[in-house]
């Protein structure tokens, strides 16, 4: 089965949302839910990291935003690309990807790569993957960059009409905001924000860290390139590494670090191995990645 595109004339209907008119509610709409935190069972909610010692430290929950960041070549769509893949094809999530700085075809070589492990996978590990895929993963094809309001219509439409659960935005660059429109980037992630809100979809938005003299310390949430009301809208930030001195440890070539998690305790950071010819990131000395 191949990958799903999402078609313009289908998301149109979203450029002119009045939902807003329904939002409205009596406080007793929410009885049930409140009492149900207090003494209701205890729910693990949220999809987790395809890494065994982050996978119930961090969870990406539905209705919130996530950040991805880091210094440009340090993998952060890699191990962004790597988590959808676990989302579809283990968790059976539906996930769709809007990487404007690549061609679809491109995102999903390097997903399939990440998967297998491998250069160049074998005509029947391909028939597998787009097998196991089924219809979980939809494409916005759009190369460039885009238009705003057609980017929140398309999300719109990929939660209340196809039911997705993960939306991936590749990158806020390709967003069709000047980069000294500080206020519009604010205004934008506040957009998002009401979207995975209002819609329960989790949204993940690539954001470049600012350059640095060098690349050898690790940026944080404040290193996020443009506006700085960007990483205090949002529910969780996540900086992706890459240790790039020729001398470090044999495995030791990667760090995901979880800065904010504003509905979860646990900050701090995961130590990652790196296969090259797979493209594929895996918490070191333990290996994770599951064939389905």
């Amino acid at each position: 089965m191949t990958v799903n595109y999402l078609d313009p004339d289908e998301f149109k209907k979203y450029l002119d949302d009045h939902s807003h008119i329904a939002k409205m509610q009596s406080a007793s709409d929410f009885h049930g839910e409140v009492t149900n935190f207090f003494h209701g069972k205890t729910v693990d909610v949220g999809d987790g990291m395809p890494f065994g010692s982050m996978t119930q430290m961090f969870k990406f929950r539905p209705g919130e935003v996530s950040i991805w960041t880091g210094f440009s070549g340090h993998g952060k769509s890699l191990l962004l690309g790597q988590v959808m893949s676990k989302f579809m094809l283990q968790d059976k999530k539906k996930v769709a990807i809007a990487s404007m700085e690549m061609k679809p075809v491109t995102t999903l070589n390097r997903m399939v790569r990440q998967y297998f492990e491998s250069s160049k996978p074998s005509v029947e590990e391909l028939d597998g993957w787009f097998a196991a895929l089924g219809d979980v993963c939809w494409i916005y094809n759009h190369q460039g960059v885009a238009i705003p309001n057609e980017l929140i219509a398309a999300m719109k439409y990929s939660a209340k009409d196809l039911g997705v659960n993960h939306f991936v935005i590749d990158s806020l660059l390709k967003c069709g905001l000047p980069e000294d429109d500080l206020t519009a980037q604010k205004n934008f992630v506040d957009q998002l924000c009401s979207v995975a809100r209002d819609s329960k979809m989790h949204i993940h938005l690539v954001c470049h860290a600012r350059k640095a003299e060098n690349e050898m310390k690790i940026p944080g949430k404040h290193d996020i390139r443009g506006s700085a009301a960007i990483s205090d809208q949002v529910d969780n930030v996540i900086v992706v590494w890459r240790n790039k001195d020729e001398k470090r440890p044999i495995g030791e070539d990667a760090i995901i670090s979880i800065e904010k998690q504003r509905n979860g305790e646990f900050e701090g950071k995961t130590l990652l191995s790196y296969n090259q010819a797979g493209q594929s990131f895996n918490e070191f000395g333990n290996k994770q990645w599951t064939p389905f």
